[in-house]
């Protein structure tokens, strides 16, 4: 746990996530990609971030790998604080729970029901 707090705080997602303030733990990657783009130019790399937040007493976990999005905190990273401030309702350096996805503090425990009344049209069951 403290190694994947210390990426947030002095290693490879700490630009992305400076000033941020909920403490999040995460880990970047990247994996090569091989080939050539059709203007013959090499393929980029590709880009993950795993994060968890609160570091101390993780509640929530976000994952996202962008195909050729370079260097892994650079996009992957972005994107991952993104749903951390949805989540939470972070609003630059401030925290608002009642602008938080979930204001109760937790995903609705069962599924919304779909009937035929209420699912899209040309759905099928």
């Amino acid at each position: 746990r403290d190694a994947l707090r210390e990426v947030v705080i002095s290693g490879t997602s700490a630009g992305v996530f400076a000033g941020f303030p909920i403490e999040t733990s995460g880990k970047t990657g990247t994996a090569q990609v091989f080939g050539k783009n059709a203007n013959g130019s090499l393929k980029a790399d590709s880009a993950w971030y795993a994060a968890y937040a609160p570091a101390k007493k993780p509640r929530y976990v976000a994952v996202v790998i962008v195909s050729q999005g370079g260097f892994g905190a650079s996009t992957s990273g972005e994107a991952v604080r993104k749903i951390f401030e949805t989540l939470y309702g972070v609003n630059g350096r401030t925290v608002d729970p009642a602008a938080a996805l979930f204001p109760k503090g937790a995903p609705p425990v069962k599924l919304p029901k779909i009937s035929p009344a209420t699912r899209p049209a040309g759905s099928k069951p």
